[in-house]
């Protein structure tokens, strides 16, 4: 277990066989030659009161595919970084947690070609002192305030039509962490899509405009428009790629 100010993880590894059948391109890599570390986190996202009191308010799990001795989980140091706003430090303890279990099983299991890991983090949200328990709901870490996954990695495509140029474009969108409630007045007064005010803990992008908007609320906006909501100007030129109607079938 570890913690920043109000926030603490914690996490698991253990080897899943399910992940095998869940997983199509896993089972192409048998017989391959070479050995393949899968992983799948899964983050189940909490509110801890001072009592002891915990109450989940989200989760999500999301997958990485390295090969052997390629790199420790790339995608999820950005994840647990940049969105669940774990210390570098942590954040690598944890990736390389999960690769020494993967090595570990790799060598108790030397026949087979893919290592399937299972890598459970909990992200909680604890309440401090004097901190009125709707304040710490408010900030806390949850999967419909983060950027979706995709802009995490090239290997996840998103679950609706997405331009590449797009997507690009919004995986590189300003973003700044707040870490204050008076950093937070001076980014933005509130949200102009969802009406939420900053808090400690949110993720504040800039358009091109100047105006600013939670990061996870302007990248929803930005899929499906490209104008500032504020102000209507040109955020992007990029369109999303069109959807062809199924063709009718005959009846026979």
């Amino acid at each position: 277990m570890g913690s920043g100010f109000g926030y603490a993880y914690r996490h698991t590894c253990r080897m899943d066989d399910e992940i095998m059948a869940r997983y199509v391109p896993l089972q192409n890599t048998k017989g391959s030659g070479f050995k393949v570390f899968f992983f799948e986190f899964r983050t189940k996202f909490m509110v801890e009161e001072e009592q002891g009191k915990r109450t989940v308010v989200g989760s999500e799990r999301f997958h990485e595919r390295c090969v052997k001795d390629e790199g420790a989980c790339i995608v999820a140091r950005r994840r647990l970084w940049e969105d669940y706003w774990m210390v570098l430090d942590e954040t690598g303890s944890l990736c390389c947690d999960a690769f020494d279990y993967a090595r570990k099983s790799e060598i108790e299991n030397p026949d087979r070609d893919v290592i399937p890991v299972v890598v459970e983090i909990e992200v909680c949200t604890v309440q401090q002192a004097g901190e009125p328990i709707s304040a710490t709901f408010e900030r806390a870490i949850q999967p419909d305030r983060l950027r979706p996954v995709y802009l995490n990695t090239l290997g996840v495509r998103p679950p609706y039509p997405v331009s590449p140029m797009l997507e690009s474009h919004l995986r590189l969108l300003p973003r700044i962490r707040v870490e204050s409630v008076e950093q937070g007045r001076a980014l933005m007064d509130a949200c102009q899509i969802c009406s939420r005010k900053p808090t400690i803990g949110d993720v504040i992008t800039h358009l091109r405009c100047q105006h600013a908007f939670h990061s996870h609320c302007a990248v929803k906006w930005l899929v499906h428009s490209n104008l500032c909501p504020s102000c209507h100007s040109q955020e992007h030129s990029f369109v999303k790629p069109k959807i062809k109607a199924p063709v009718p079938v005959p009846p026979a």
